[in-house]
């Protein structure tokens, strides 16, 4: 009796019968690429979280497409494919909008993306149903031109720009000082899909340029000396980075995480701070909130931070209080001082895996205040029945398979 586990695709329209009769289960499979005689073949096996399963009849002659990361797809790409087709992408599929609606519903047999799906509008219908997708499928007009993620207008950008382009873009940044007259020029129109962050001097100029304009999240920056600084992530600011701004104006696409000790007037170094999140201390929470926007959610830690982003073996060192932030697996050891560990840890905010002892599990669990990953007691290392368990495990751990 054997097991197949852990296989991003597995394709068994071809399995042996005598594969077939020695199966018990199929665990932890993303894609199952059926045939009908595989499924009469499969009947009594086990099928354990299954992501997608996909019946091709046995006398299709269906091709498989399958890629991770970022695959483009054009006209010229579509009509190198000669026989019906399965795209298995995990990761984003672009369609470039050259592709004729005709050949793509002709070739295309079904689209399975673990992503994200970039098309113009009118492939939308037919990925709709031919098409499964986890993810979001961003559409956009077919006679625009495609930007993918964050789009920055400055005076580099519109010299590349034709006269009267019409433009399409998941998030618009309009910050720079640029001509407004090169602008109106190169820029007859602008289909943004995500959301614009611009300044309030700009508002009016894009209004009449972008497409819906008021059915859009904008996000209106106020103006500083120095201008505005845009990040498309989360930033740390301390007493090595602060010096860096100047009066400037930041938008950060993401947290900021702030940890100044000196004492500085933050204002004269960030006038104004748009964020999803400030991660923060008690002695800098008053002089943050003065700079932040009312909808920005300042999240205050206390005590020394103790961050960990990989593994990690937590030490009985608790001299002071203690903040946790986990993003990878943190142990707690059998030998740790658990009174310490009572007395001292004001709280852990968990995205990975906390592991300790069983009988200190609940203690460990009472320090936790926002839980996004998983709590587990440590796995015993002599169990026998796991190691037997996993003899009979012929396929494990394979992105792809076919049998």
């Amino acid at each position: 009796m054997t097991r197949i586990m852990n296989i991003g695709s597995l394709d068994v329209r071809d399995i042996s019968e005598e594969l077939a009769k020695s199966l018990t289960s199929m665990v932890n499979i993303g894609v199952l690429i059926e045939s009908d005689e595989s499924q009469i073949l499969l009947k009594d096996v086990k099928k354990i979280n299954i992501g997608a399963t996909l019946r091709i009849p046995s006398d299709k002659k269906i091709n498989i497409i399958s890629h991770n990361g970022e695959l483009e797809v054009d006209q010229d790409f579509m009509e190198g494919i000669f026989d019906e087709t399965i795209f298995l992408v995990n990761g984003m599929l672009k369609l470039h909008s050259d592709i004729e609606p005709s050949l793509f519903n002709k070739v295309v047999y079904s689209i399975l993306v673990n992503g994200e799906v970039v098309c113009a509008k009118n492939l939308l219908p037919v990925i709709k149903q031919k098409g499964t997708v986890n993810g979001k499928i961003l559409s956009y007009k077919g006679d625009y031109r495609f930007f993918k993620g964050t789009t920055i207008i400055n005076e580099r950008f519109l010299k590349g720009l034709r006269k009267g382009s019409r433009l399409a873009v998941e998030t618009l940044v309009f910050t720079d000082e640029v001509s407004i007259d090169m602008f109106e020029e190169k820029i007859e129109s602008i289909q943004v899909l995500e959301k614009i962050i611009t300044l309030e001097k700009y508002d009016d100029l894009l209004a009449p340029l972008v497409d819906n304009y008021f059915d859009i999240e904008v996000i209106v920056l106020p103006e500083s000396k120095n201008g505005v600084i845009y990040y498309d992530k989360t930033i740390k600011i301390d007493d090595n980075t602060l010096d860096r701004y100047d009066g400037n104006t930041l938008y950060v696409d993401g947290n900021v995480e702030y940890f100044v000790k000196r004492d500085v007037s933050i204002s004269d170094k960030i006038c104004y701070l748009h964020c999803n999140k400030v991660i923060t201390n008690e002695l800098n929470y008053n002089k943050l909130r003065k700079v932040t926007g009312e909808d920005v959610e300042i999240e205050v830690l206390k005590g020394k931070v103790i961050k960990n982003q990989g593994k990690m073996v937590l030490s009985d060192d608790f001299n002071e209080e203690i903040t946790i932030k986990n993003y990878g697996k943190l142990e707690f050891s059998k030998n740790l001082d658990y009174e310490k560990f009572k007395l001292r840890v004001v709280e852990i905010i968990n995205y990975g895996v906390l592991e300790g002892p069983k009988d200190k599990i609940d203690l460990i669990r009472s320090k936790v205040t926002a839980n996004y990953g998983k709590i587990k007691e440590v796995e015993s290392l002599d169990s026998v029945e796991q190691k037997e368990e996993n003899k009979d495990i012929i396929y494990q751990n394979i992105a792809e398979l076919r049998l």
